[in-house]
C-alpha cells in the first residue's frame, strides 16, 4: 500500500507534466511556450491538491514531479539522456544511505507512515467526533485533545473513553497522563488500567492524552471530574501518569484554547485557563493551518521505514518546521518550574474534591538502556522529579525498581514494544498494572476510611454547625 501511494504521488503528475508540454507543442514549437506549459500544469495541481485537502508538502512534491517532467519533455531529454538522469539519482541515493549509515548517529524514530494521512481532515466543531488519527503529525491529534479535554461539550468522546460503562458501588478511579497512560500501541484491553479494573472491579477510566504534559493533564482532570460527578460517577481517586519528558513538553499551545493556553501560572501554582472551547480562527480552512499541519511529504515518510539517510532528512524537516510555524519556545528553567505549578495545581485539585491524588512516574525505556545522551537525560530528569515531588510530599509511586528486575531478566524487549518504541507492550502492562494493584488499592481504602470518618464526625456536629454560617432552626 505505502508503495502504492507513493507511485500515485509521483507518477501521475510526472505523466501530467509531459501531457501538457505535448499539448502545448502541438500549437508552438518554441520552449518557451513548452515551459509555460510545465508551469501552469505544476500550478493545476498545486490547486487541485489544495481543494482536496491535500498536505501541502505532498502538493509540493506533485507539483515539482510536474514540473520536471515537464522540463525534460521540453527540451526534448531522449532515452538516453533520462537513463542517465535516472542512474545518477539512483547512484547519488545509494551513496547519501551509505555515507550517512557510516558517519551519522542513530536517527530519530518516526511514528508509522499510516500514522498521517496524506488528505488533512475537514472537521465539524458543532458534532465533534473522535478521529482516532495518529498522534505525532497531523491536525487530527489537536481534534482528538480538544475533544478529550472538554468531553461536557464533546459527550462521543466520553462516551469513547467510558465505553458503555454506567456508575457502580465500587466508584471510579480517574487517569490522566500521556501515551504511556494512554496505552499507545496496544488494545484498550491490554492496558494497565483495563488490567487494573479486572483485579480491583473498579472502574479504571482513562482520559489520557498521548503527546501531552501536566498542564494538559490539570484541566482534563477538572473537566472529568466535573463530568463524571455530574453523570454519578463517585471518583475515589485520581491517578496522574508522569513520563521524564513532561518538562520538555509542557505549555504546547493548543488550538481550542484562548491564546493556546491551556494552564494560568499564578505563583508557584497553577489552575485551568481553558474553561470552554475556543477555537482559533482559520483552524482547518486558512493555508497557515494547512502550512501548519501538513505532515512531511508520504514520499519521505515512507522511506523512513528502512533508510537512515530518509530518517536524518525528515527529523531535520520537522525540527526546521516546528521552527518557521510552531508557536512554542522552549525554556529548560521556566518549563520545569510550570511542571511543577501544574502538579501543585493537580495537587489542590484533589484536595478541593476530597479524593487522593496519586502520581506514577512511568518506566523510562531509555533509561534501562545505554542509549548516551538520550540515556543520561532520562535518567537525570527522573531523578530531578523524584527529588522535586519529595520536597513536595505528594504520592509518587514509582515502579522503576520493578522494571529494572524485569529488564535484567528478560531484556527490554520482553516488556516494551518493539524496534525500540518506548510505550510498554502488552506484557509490560501487565506487569505495570500487577505492581500499581496493592498501591492503588491501599490508596483506595485509604480514602474509604478517611471519608467514613469524615461522615462520622459530621453527624455528631451540633446542629448550630451548618449552612453557610447560619445555624439550622431547632
Amino acid at each position: 500500500m505505502p508503495l502504492l501511494i507513493v507511485l500515485l504521488l509521483t507518477l501521475v503528475p510526472t505523466a501530467a507534466g509531459v501531457a501538457a508540454v505535448r499539448l502545448a507543442r502541438r500549437a508552438s514549437t518554441g520552449r518557451l511556450i513548452a515551459f509555460a506549459a510545465a508551469l501552469t500544469a505544476a500550478l493545476v495541481v498545486f490547486g487541485v491538491c489544495f481543494a482536496l485537502r491535500v498536505g501541502v508538502w505532498d502538493a509540493l512534491w506533485c507539483s515539482a514531479c510536474v514540473m520536471i517532467s515537464g522540463h525534460a519533455a521540453a527540451v526534448q531529454m531522449g532515452r538516453r539522456g533520462i537513463a542517465v538522469a535516472a542512474v545518477s539519482l539512483v547512484v547519488g541515493v545509494i551513496v547519501m544511505e551509505i555515507g550517512a549509515r557510516l558517519l551519522l548517529p542513530s536517527p530519530p524514530r518516526f511514528p508509522p507512515i499510516h500514522s498521517a494521512s496524506v488528505r488533512l481532515p475537514a472537521f465539524d466543531f458543532a458534532q465533534l467526533a473522535p478521529t482516532r488519527g495518529n498522534y505525532s503529525f497531523s491536525a487530527f491529534h489537536t481534534v482528538d485533545a480538544c475533544g478529550n479535554l472538554h468531553p461536557e461539550s464533546h459527550p462521543p468522546f466520553a462516551q469513547e473513553r467510558l465505553a458503555g460503562r454506567s456508575p457502580s458501588a465500587n466508584g471510579a478511579v480517574l487517569h490522566v497522563g500521556d501515551s504511556m497512560t494512554f496505552g499507545q500501541g496496544v488494545e484498550r484491553s491490554e492496558t494497565y488500567q483495563a488490567h487494573l479494573e479486572q483485579a480491583t472491579g473498579v472502574a479504571q477510566i482513562n482520559a489520557a492524552m498521548p503527546a501531552t504534559s501536566v498542564d494538559y493533564h490539570l484541566p482534563t482532570a477538572s473537566h472529568w471530574l466535573k463530568q463524571l460527578s455530574g453523570a454519578g460517577w463517585n471518583v475515589r481517586l485520581l491517578v496522574v501518569g508522569l513520563y521524564f519528558n513532561d518538562p520538555f513538553e509542557i505549555d504546547t499551545p493548543l488550538d481550542c484554547c484562548p491564546d493556546g493556553r491551556l494552564v494560568a501560572y499564578r505563583g508557584s501554582t497553577a489552575a485551568d485557563a481553558c474553561p470552554a472551547p475556543a477555537w482559533k480562527p482559520g483552524f482547518g480552512t486558512s493555508m497557515g493551518w494547512f502550512l501548519s499541519a501538513s505532515p512531511l511529504p508520504y514520499t519521505l515518510r515512507a522511506g523512513t521505514e528502512f533508510s537512515v539517510a530518509a530518517a536524518h532528512l525528515a527529523g531535520r524537516a520537522a525540527e526546521t518546521l516546528q521552527r518557521t510555524f510552531g508557536n512554542r519556545v522552549y525554556d529548560g528553567g521556566i518549563a520545569y518550574a510550570h511542571f511543577l505549578a501544574s502538579i501543585r495545581g493537580l495537587s489542590a485539585l484533589a484536595k478541593e474534591r476530597g479524593i487522593p491524588l496519586a502520581l506514577v512516574l512511568q518506566p523510562t525505556r531509555w533509561a534501562f538502556e545505554e542509549l548516551g545522551k538520550r540515556g543520561t537525560e532520562a535518567r537525570e530528569m527522573n531523578d530531578r522529579i523524584r527529588a522535586s515531588l519529595a520536597e513536595m510530599g505528594v504520592t509518587l509511586l514509582d515502579p522503576e525498581e520493578r522494571f529494572r528486575t524485569l529488564v535484567a531478566d528478560g531484556g527490554v524487549e520482553r516488556w516494551f514494544l518493539p524496534n525500540g518504541d518506548i510505550h510498554l507492550n502488552p506484557q509490560g502492562n501487565a506487569e505495570l498494572a500487577k505492581w500499581l494493584e496493592p498501591e492503588l488499592t491501599a490508596l483506595l481504602a485509604k480514602a474509604s476510611d478517611g471519608a467514613a470518618a469524615q461522615q462520622s464526625e459530621q453527624q455528631r456536629a451540633p446542629p448550630e454547625a451548618a449552612v453557610g454560617g447560619q445555624p439550622l432552626a431547632k
